[in-house]
């Protein structure tokens, strides 16, 4: 469509006004190319001031060409009826001028359509939007960022991440964003996709179709583990799961966990991506691969190794299977069997008693993969397995407690873990990330399971939404998520329910127990110390979460049952605390940070102290040998 051209028409404007688009008259004449406007030398062919005679402005959008205002739209934009549109959005002109979408109808990807695609909301007559990005509706409807703000991840800021591009306002990423593919304003057509900046007609392999885009699932902070999942709070995509930092070797490319030695969208350097065909080799992009590899989708893989691409490009392995010779195999150890996705042991699983899928009958036990009534005198009745608890790694020395190991010698775990006490001297009725983190670390840091079983003593400590507790729980929720982990957690209500849960679980957990009296809790400390002794003697991990309400502090239950020596503990709220770099907690933790409401330093004289502050201890670690 041409743009309409304004006929130019005398008029005199002050010579204030022209003086700045020009230079002023020598000797009384002008250059043969220069008009004398104000008694200042102008080309009128191209000074929007004075375009085509003297005193004839361009307005708005226009500029001036060859001494006529033409209406000149931005990139991605096209003039309909003197307006400069977004026909891929726009419900007044749907994929071209004057297509108007009928209610209730919305436009996106320049087609009418009864709702918008994942990843975009409706916005009136701005039709589909991306309220992830755009400025006029950034994190919503109608929120429109201030002038000289840009629109990235649903929030106005002042310049666009590593990684992002600012378009007209909009933080986008050029290598995947169908409306700026390659370049800002360069839009791929209806029924193509964005990758690597270019239009593709189909996704390439070990990569996801998200609304126009191809992404990378397991890497992309917008798109992290599910397609418009996009990961917050600072958080980054690793391995499809939103994690705090990164692993040592990778970088961190606009949320992304990345190899810059061989992810071709970030090859060598954030945001330098390989063109379509090129794998990513040693941080340079070049074919072919190596020998032994194969290029799935611009990375070089070991098609015999690799469980993303096992056997071919884009075949993933199920979560517990590995990729070996090409092929998803579940590898049990010695005495079991795979059954599905499942290793289990077919002389006791009742599920799966002597081969899979035989299923002894309720009120049967299995024994030597048979289904029995009764259980031998010498064997325990586990479930309905009959099993030697002085032997079985999955009921070593009593039902239900695993041995990590997978040994179990005269009914304790050989090689046991070592137990761990963390005495952490903060409520967490308000934190930033510096103490959620080390929360995450007291838990995942210490144990080695990938399902981690959790009691919580919950006798005296307020539970449910908007609790101190709450917050603890959500926070270790974020942690296990990170890590790739899971964790469940039951309750006990008093010290008897806590010490008979101590055998089957991985973690026991103490909120603060801000209603107990400092009687209760050095009762309660003493009552438990044999199931806790117990407890971190075969590996398990207590971690205590610590501050002054109406007692002295839950620190008394560690002192009460002799699993730490302590005597008070002192308001610090506000005070700068430093982390000592070396300790295992604090992995991903600053040199020091502010202890914020509720914290406490302890009157300890234990040596593993993880936080310290003038007064003492903050955070303290204790390790037991096994």
């Amino acid at each position: 469509m041409s743009a309409p051209i304004r006929t130019a028409a005398l008029a005199i404007v002050p010579a204030v006004l022209a003086a700045a688009c020009g230079s002023s008259v020598v000797g009384g004449s002008c250059p043969p190319d220069r008009s004398a406007c104000g008694g200042v030398c102008v080309d009128t062919a191209s000074d929007r001031a004075n375009c085509g005679a003297c005193g004839v402005a361009c307005e708005g959008h226009e500029e001036c060409r060859g001494g006529a205002c033409v209406a000149v739209c931005l990139p991605g934009q096209v003039l309909c009826d003197g307006e400069c549109v977004d026909t891929l959005r726009d419900s007044r002109h749907c994929g071209r001028c004057g297509n108007a979408c009928a209610a209730p109808s919305v436009c996106g990807f320049g087609e009418c359509m009864g709702e918008c695609p994942a990843g975009a909301e409706p916005c009136g007559a701005d039709g589909c939007v991306d309220t992830s990005s755009d400025p006029a509706h950034c994190g919503g409807c109608g929120r429109a960022c201030a002038p000289g703000l840009r629109c990235a991840g649903g929030a106005c800021v002042e310049g666009c991440p590593d990684g992002l591009e600012d378009c007209g306002g909009a933080c986008v990423d050029l290598r995947t964003d169908w409306a700026n593919c390659g370049s800002c304003g360069a839009a791929c057509p209806s029924g193509r996709f964005c990758q690597r900046g270019e239009c593709v007609s189909s996704c390439l392999p070990g990569y996801e179709r998200c609304g126009q885009s191809c992404v990378d699932l397991s890497a992309d902070a917008r798109h992290c583990g599910a397609c418009f999942s996009p990961c917050s709070g600072g958080l980054v995509c690793l391995a499809g799961r939103c994690a705090d930092s990164c692993l040592p070797g990778q970088t961190e490319c606009a949320g992304a966990c990345v190899d810059l030695s061989a992810d071709p969208d970030n090859c060598g350097a954030c945001g330098r991506a390989c063109p379509v065909g090129t794998p990513c080799v040693r941080g340079v992009c070049e074919s072919p691969c190596p020998a032994g590899m194969e290029d799935c989708g611009g990375a070089c893989v070991d098609l015999d190794a690799d469980p993303a691409h096992c056997g071919a490009c884009g075949r993933r392995c199920a979560s517990g299977e590995r990729c070996l010779s090409g092929a998803c195999r579940i590898v049990c150890p010695a005495g079991r069997i795979p059954c599905g996705t499942e290793c289990v042991d077919p002389s006791i699983d009742p599920a799966n008693c002597g081969e899979c899928g035989r299923t002894c009958d309720p009120g049967r036990y299995c024994h030597l993969g048979s289904c029995v009534l009764d259980c031998p005198p010498d064997l325990a009745a586990c479930g309905s397995s009959c099993v030697d608890t002085t032997e079985n790694p999955d009921h070593c020395g009593g039902c239900g407690v695993s041995c990590d190991t997978g040994i179990c010698e005269e009914s304790r775990c050989a090689d046991a873990f070592p137990g761990h006490v963390v005495l952490i001297g903060h409520n967490y009725a308000s934190y930033r990330g510096a103490q959620g983190r080390l929360l995450g670390n007291a838990v995942f840091l210490t144990l080695r399971t990938q399902a981690v079983r959790a009691v919580a003593f919950s006798a005296w400590a307020p539970t449910g939404p908007g609790a101190t507790a709450d917050n603890v729980d959500r926070l270790i929720t974020t942690a296990a998520v990170g890590s790739g982990r899971t964790w469940d957690r039951a309750y006990a209500a008093d010290a008897a329910e806590m010490a008979a849960a101590l055998p089957a679980v991985d973690l026991a957990l103490f909120y603060e127990q801000s209603s107990a009296s400092d009687a209760d809790l050095r009762a309660a400390g003493t009552a438990m110390a044999p199931a806790l002794a117990a407890f971190v003697a075969r590996g398990g991990v207590v971690v205590v979460v610590d501050y002054i309400t109406g007692n002295a502090g839950t620190w008394q239950i560690l002192d009460a049952a002799g699993l730490l020596s302590a005597s008070g503990a002192e308001d610090i709220t506000g005070a700068q605390v430093n982390v000592d770099g070396s300790a295992t907690l604090a992995l991903g933790l600053p040199t020091r940070y502010v202890a914020e409401r509720g914290s406490v330093s302890f009157a300890s004289s234990e040596r593993t102290q993880v936080v310290r502050h003038a007064t003492g201890p903050v955070v303290i670690h204790k390790i037991f040998a096994p």
